[in-house]
């Protein structure tokens, strides 16, 4: 009977997903009529342009990356268009650029990184053909940066470190020379503290990475400290901590690791007690497994199996609930593992092999997840 429920679950969700994408193409055929020349300037064509736009980032979040790819699609084609229509309007050239870098930061976030890529090296390429006069004025070398900045964790997710050190260290020259004149500004302290973070985690040499690290920690400790009761300040303190600690460790610091492995759980357990989503969830447990590395190196089994058993239960309860949660069954794998050769470490063999055996379900259920995938891009 649960079988058979789940079928119909899943045949009513493909049904709806169908009626859905019948509607789309409807609405994609509504905005190029409204994409004409005569249109394309138009207040209501910007408006339908916008929506798009939002209802993109939506389905996004849904996990309906091929709905949201065409959404997206229809929304740029819109501003494309006003913007060919007349060249010699920078309004409408500047509007194309920021909406190609807000949708390609959200196609990153959703995991399109070659679309998101394509995006954000347009804007790139829009903003510098600007006149100098305009490209130079200080809200068009922000969002130079901030896309600069994209496209560094577009190559980072790629895995080419060579080039995201290139785009990083671009984007921080940016963010310091506007920093100079507007110091008091926290988004583009917060861009700055960004790349130097990647930029960091880039860098083979621990040496070279740790002042990188050390730096953008101390950004994010001051901005976290305007705003001590905003998450979002809260979670990127805590990720440059582990960031940090993740340094320190390899340097053999344990002591310096422990530290600020032990403050990063201690923000992110409030946060997860505030929201109590998936995602804190899975960044709390992300915290205490890497915790939980320092205690197996400080030959601490007993802590180290205390903190991998609270990450694994709230990972299991992250992967339950999240749309599209192969990265928290990666790291579910990770946490198993890691809490398999504790038991094993600590002579309890048959939880061991218990655990390696869920390890290996976990493992199963990835790579079913990326052939699938892989299926519907194609």
């Amino acid at each position: 009977m649960g079988q058979r429920r789940l079928i119909t679950t899943r045949g009513t969700a493909c049904f709806a997903r169908a009626w859905r994408r019948l509607a789309f193409a409807i609405v994609a055929m509504i905005s190029l009529v409204l994409a004409s020349p005569i249109a394309a300037q138009s207040p209501d064509n910007v408006a339908q342009a916008d929506l798009l736009e939002q209802r993109g980032a939506s389905l996004l979040a849904e996990g309906d990356v091929e709905a949201a790819r065409a959404t997206f699609a229809q929304s740029i084609a819109l501003r494309r268009w006003a913007a060919q229509r007349s060249p010699a309007d920078l309004e409408l050239g500047l509007a194309l650029a920021e909406a190609l870098g807000r949708v390609g930061a959200n196609l990153l976030d959703g995991g399109d990184v070659a679309l998101a890529q394509a995006h954000t090296e347009e804007a790139v390429q829009l903003l510098e053909r600007l006149p100098p006069a305009v490209r130079s004025t200080p809200a068009v070398q922000a969002s130079l940066a901030d896309l600069l900045r994209d496209l560094g964790e577009a190559a980072n997710t790629r895995g080419d470190s060579s080039t995201a050190r290139s785009y990083h260290e671009r984007s921080i020259v940016l963010y310091r020379g506007l920093i100079e004149r507007r110091s008091d500004d926290d988004d583009l302290r917060t861009g700055l503290s960004s790349s130097l973070v990647r930029l960091g985690e880039s860098q083979r040499d621990l040496g070279t990475a740790r002042p990188l690290l050390e730096e953008a920690l101390a950004i994010d400790r001051a901005l976290a400290g305007k705003e001590p009761g905003g998450h979002s300040r809260q979670r990127r303190l805590s990720a440059a901590m582990n960031s940090l600690a993740h340094v320190l460790f390899r340097q053999g610091d344990l002591g310096g690791a422990r530290s600020l492995f032990e403050s990063s759980v201690s923000i992110r357990r409030h946060t997860h007690g505030d929201v109590g989503n998936s995602d804190t969830a899975t960044d709390l447990a992300y915290s205490l497994f890497r915790l939980s590395e320092v205690n197996i190196e400080a030959g601490d089994l007993s802590s180290a199996r205390n903190t991998l058993d609270e990450a694994l239960s709230l990972i299991e309860v992250a992967t339950a609930r999240g749309p599209n949660s192969t990265h928290g069954r990666s790291l579910a794998a990770s946490i198993g593992m890691t809490t398999g050769e504790v038991m094993a470490g600590q002579g309890d063999a048959g939880a061991a092999r218990a655990q390696f055996a869920r390890v290996q379900q976990l493992l199963r259920q990835i790579v079913a997840a990326d052939v699938t995938n892989i299926a519907m891009q194609r």
